[in-house]
């Protein structure tokens, strides 16, 4: 028996040369596919903390200048920065977050001083859709990142110092803004301060004091017991803090003689702040 290959041939040039592009689409597809897959979110993720990373300094920048015309008292000037470009980005300047301290001492017969929280904030999507916050409250930064509770960054302005073996000074940084403001946008955003008006006011107490803090967002009021346990560990000797955490959440003050007074001094400021146009570039 004779076998006969005339029925099978070589393949030729043109052929070839189909197959050979057909092969090499099929792996920049399996190629592109597994970047889609892996390698661009990872590129997204990495560009969103980078950022998330210039949002905060930038925000770091709007405390330090608010601080210094605060400390300075300076009325005639007005500080910018530039919000970095991202995805969804949003700028609010919000004069009443519904967040309120309220303060009582014994040598101020019984009146009690409320201080309203307001905010400025900026919120990210990014491109990967997660979104972040930075916030700037009561003196203080904090953020909040997808998935995770807010956080404070640099503390809010409540500070607590010994003037006496048997009294204390806390100092409570009051920052207000003069309107609600709003703008959204991809492009760079560049944000304007100016100082109102500030002013420094003190209450004195003997024996006792007491702090205390209510908010509709349990968030913020996480923020703020986060606060008030802060201002604790930084007990000033001869005095006795505690917090209740039930609601409104306390910070009771108390000394063990009255022969010196302590105080509580609130240091107010005003400011005009919020967005420009928003730059495309």
């Amino acid at each position: 028996m004779r076998l006969s290959f005339r029925g099978i041939q070589e393949p030729d040039a043109a052929s070839s040369i189909v197959i050979g592009f057909v092969l090499l689409l099929v792996i920049a597809a399996a190629t592109l596919g597994i970047w889609a897959a892996v390698g661009l979110p990872e590129l997204m993720k990495e560009q969103d903390e980078h950022t998330f990373r210039e949002l905060q300094r930038s925000f770091l920048q709007y405390k330090l200048a608010a601080d210094t015309l605060r400390v300075q008292e300076n009325y005639d000037a007005a500080v910018g920065f530039i919000l970095p470009k991202t995805q969804g980005l949003t700028f609010r300047v919000v004069t009443d977050t519904g967040g309120k301290l309220s303060i009582v001492t014994d040598d101020d017969f019984g009146n009690t001083t409320t201080l309203r929280i307001g905010r400025v904030s900026a919120e990210a999507a990014g491109f990967s859709g997660k979104r972040s916050v930075v916030t700037y409250e009561s003196g203080g930064i904090h953020l909040k990142t997808a998935g995770r509770n807010p956080a404070w960054t640099t503390p809010a302005l409540m500070q607590i110092s010994p003037v006496a073996p048997t009294a204390a000074r806390i100092e409570i940084g009051s920052i207000s803004f003069t309107g609600n403001s709003e703008i959204s946008g991809n492009g760079h955003l560049p944000v304007t301060m100016m100082l109102q008006g500030s002013a420094a006011r003190t209450l004195y107490w003997k024996d006792n004091a007491t702090i205390q803090f209510q908010s509709p967002d349990a968030e913020q009021r996480k923020l703020w017991e986060d606060v008030f346990f802060e201002t604790k560990e930084r007990i000033a000797t001869g005095s006795t803090f505690t917090i209740d955490q039930t609601d409104p959440l306390t910070l009771r003050l108390e000394t063990k003689t009255n022969t010196t007074l302590s105080e509580i001094i609130l240091r107010e400021a005003v400011y005009a702040t919020g967005p420009a146009e928003i730059i495309y570039a």
